[in-house]
C-alpha cells in the first residue's frame, strides 16, 4: 500500500471512529434525558380523561428541615405550563434555596368555548369552574406528594404552596377551600395544612357570599402591584360574587390576627406575578421564619427601582380574555 493510501486509510479510520463516538455519545445523552424525564415527571392523577403530571426538581443541597414547595404556574386559566421557561426558572430559584420543588399541571378551564358566553352570569360561572378545577387538581397533587413523602425525602407538614397569577389564585383558593371544607379540596389528606402560602398577584373569588375563613388559614405572604388591572389588588362585589385581592385579604387577616406578610408594590401592575426570581430574599425571610415557628405580621410598601414597569403595568383583564 502506498504512503498516500496509508494516509487516506488512517484518515478514514479516524473519521469513522469519531463518528462512532459521536453517535454513542448522542445515544447516551438521549437515554439520560429519557431516564431523567421518567424519574422526574410523574402522572399524579387523571381528571376529565386527561393525565396530569408533576415535575420534581431536587435541590443539590436540600434543606435540613426537608421543606418543599408546590409551584403553580399562571396564565389566566387558559394557557401556561408547568414546564415552560418561567416555570423552569422559578423551579431553579426555589431548588437553589434548598426546597424540593414540585411544578404541577392543572386543567385550564377558560377555553375558547368559554368566551362564547356573552352574558356576565355565564362568564362568572365559567370562571368559578376554572378555579374549582385548579383547586381540585392542586389538592390531588398534594395528596400524591404527601402519600409519597418518605420516598421523596420531604416533610409532609412543611409543604409551601406558591403561585403566580392564576397559580397564585389557586394557591390561596386551595387553602381557603381547605379552611371552609369545600368540595374542591376534598382530595387533601385529612388534617393536612400547608406550612405557608406565598402568592404573587393572587386573590380569592366566591360566587355565593362574603369571603370568610371558618378555620385559620396557613401563614400567608402576598406580593401585589397596587395598580394591577388583571388580578385586582382590591375588593369587588357583583351581586353575591366577591373578589378579594391582596389589599382586602390583608385587611381580613389583620382583623382576625392571622399571620401574614403583604408587600405592596407602588405603581406596579400585573408584572408582580413574575417577581419571584427577583424577590428571593423576601421569599426566604418569610418562609424561614414560618418554618422556624415564627408567626409574624408584616406590611410593607415597596418602591424598588430595580423592578421596572413593564407592558403589564397598565394591562387590563379584557386584554388577555
Amino acid at each position: 500500500m502506498s504512503a498516500y493510501n496509508n494516509e487516506l486509510f488512517f484518515s478514514l479510520l479516524f473519521i469513522m471512529k469519531n463518528i462512532y463516538y459521536s453517535i454513542s455519545l448522542l445515544f447516551l445523552l438521549l437515554a439520560a434525558a429519557v431516564s431523567a424525564s421518567a424519574q422526574d415527571s410523574i402522572c399524579y392523577a387523571i381528571h376529565g380523561g386527561r393525565p396530569l403530571y408533576l415535575d420534581i426538581h431536587r435541590p443539590a443541597q436540600p434543606r435540613a428541615d426537608k421543606a418543599s414547595v408546590v409551584y403553580i404556574f399562571g396564565g389566566g386559566f387558559y394557557n401556561g405550563a408547568r414546564n415552560n421557561e418561567f416555570s423552569l426558572r422559578t423551579a431553579k430559584v426555589l431548588s437553589d434555596m434548598g426546597f424540593t420543588t414540585f411544578c404541577i399541571d392543572y386543567r385550564l378551564g377558560m377555553t375558547d368555548s368559554v368566551f362564547a358566553h356573552t352574558k356576565l352570569p355565564g362568564y362568572l360561572s365559567a370562571y368559578d369552574t376554572a378555579i374549582t378545577w385548579a383547586v381540585e387538581d392542586c389538592s390531588a397533587a398534594i395528596a400524591w406528594i404527601v402519600s409519597h413523602a418518605s420516598e421523596l425525602d420531604i416533610d409532609p407538614a412543611k409543604i409551601i404552596l406558591t403561585g403566580s397569577s392564576a397559580g397564585a389564585i389557586t394557591s390561596l383558593q386551595t387553602d381557603y377551600s381547605r379552611c371552609n371544607h369545600l368540595p374542591a379540596a376534598r382530595a387533601l389528606p385529612q388534617g393536612w395544612k400547608p406550612a405557608a402560602v406565598v402568592s404573587y398577584a393572587g386573590a380569592i373569588y366566591t360566587r355565593f357570599g362574603k369571603i370568610r375563613y371558618k378555620e385559620a388559614p396557613a401563614p400567608t405572604c402576598m406580593f401585589h402591584g397596587t395598580i394591577d388591572g388583571i388580578v385586582s389588588y382590591k375588593h369587588y362585589q357583583i351581586f353575591r360574587n366577591h373578589w378579594g385581592g391582596s389589599k382586602y385579604l390583608a385587611k381580613q387577616f389583620k382583623k382576625h390576627h392571622y399571620p401574614h406578610w403583604i408587600l405592596r408594590f407602588t405603581d406596579r401592575g400585573h408584572e408582580v406575578a413574575t417577581y419571584l426570581p427577583a424577590t428571593t430574599q423576601e421569599y426566604q425571610a418569610f418562609t424561614d421564619g414560618v418554618l422556624s415557628g415564627r408567626l409574624t405580621h408584616y406590611d410593607a410598601t415597596c418602591e424598588d427601582e430595580a423592578l421596572k414597569q413593564t407592558k403589564w403595568s397598565k394591562a387590563k383583564l379584557w386584554h388577555i380574555y
